[in-house]
């Protein structure tokens, strides 16, 4: 399959890669830099600012657009990606299970639903304190 790329002309032989990839691509370059301000402004918000410089920051500001003012994310920078998508998929399921149930106030104490709505409400406060969401 790669001598057939080459010889169509979709590779480059030296070096190997897709022929003027950031020719027709470069909007990927664009996003990756907004991607290293947007981690700037939050890491800036943490309180420790790492020391990464985006190309973009300048055309940016020209367009209007402030990423270091804006509140992309609240998550706690301890949180890997794993956890955090793990924790909100949790609180997903919570509120559909809370929104079935109904409230604490629906049931006697002690029946083991109000157990569960209980619990649920609990776990849901948890999570939403570990990822920094206010309710």
């Amino acid at each position: 399959m790669l001598e057939a790329l080459l010889k169509v002309g979709f590779m480059d032989n030296s070096p190997l890669r897709i022929h003027d990839w950031a020719a027709y691509n470069e909007y990927h370059k664009t996003y990756a830099d907004r991607a290293s301000v947007a981690a700037i402004a939050r890491w800036a918000k943490a309180g420790s600012s790492p020391s990464i410089q985006s190309p973009t920051k300048d055309k940016d500001k020209d367009r209007g657009v402030s990423i270091t003012t804006s509140n992309a994310s609240s998550i706690p920078p301890a949180l890997s990606d794993t956890e955090r998508i793990s924790l909100e998929r949790e609180l997903e399921r919570i509120g559909k299970e809370l929104s079935r149930l109904g409230k604490l106030s629906d049931y006697s104490e002690g029946t083991l639903k109000w157990n569960r709505v209980k619990t649920l409400t609990t776990r849901q406060t948890e999570i939403r304190t570990k990822l920094g969401v206010v309710a």
